[in-house]
């Protein structure tokens, strides 16, 4: 019996009688080679032929993403912003059980306009993340699968979410402050 190994010049077998393959038993489009194979179907030349007869990929600078996947996205991203408000709510009540002047620090940096821009758009972002996990509880419980309601959805989704944080930013504005 022969001992299975592959080799570039000979077909062998292996212990189980089953005909082991070498490289240039390959299909010639496979080790990319130019011309035909044993075979005599023609091939392409490293497939510099087969990909100008391909269509092309619309990138985006072509295609523009429909409103669901982009809010997918901004789902996602959305989830990323809430994990860094929760470091920097740590962030803050550990300055405070530090002491006066560690929190005095944290709350100017809030007070000030980079601190008020994570806070509302970590609100928003909240919202957003709430706003989307109700469009996926409709969905499983098996409704608004139709392309219709899911772009309706979308928009609500974004309106919803804005009209929230702008309800909160009053609140904060007139009621708090």
């Amino acid at each position: 019996m022969a001992t299975g190994k592959k080799t570039d010049a000979a077909l062998t077998s292996n212990d189980h009688g089953a005909r082991a393959v070498s490289d240039k038993d390959q299909p010639a489009l496979l080790r990319g080679d130019v011309g035909t194979d044993d075979r005599s179907y023609p091939i392409a030349d490293s497939g510099a032929a087969m990909a100008a007869k391909r269509p092309l990929s619309p990138h985006l600078q072509i295609y523009r993403l429909p409103i669901t996947a982009l809010l997918s996205i901004s789902h996602r991203l959305s989830g990323v912003i809430l994990v860094a408000g929760m470091l920097a709510l740590v962030i803050c009540l550990m300055a405070g059980a530090a002491g006066p002047e560690p929190y005095a620090q944290v709350h100017a940096f809030l007070n000030a306009w980079p601190g008020q821009l994570f806070i509302w758009g970590w609100i928003y972002a909240l919202f957003f993340h709430w706003c989307h996990g109700v469009r996926h509880l409709v969905w499983d419980i098996g409704n608004g699968f139709s392309r219709e309601y899911q772009d309706i959805a979308a928009y609500l989704e974004i309106t919803v979410s804005l009209f929230f944080t702008l309800t909160a930013f009053l609140a904060n504005h007139y009621l708090w402050s």
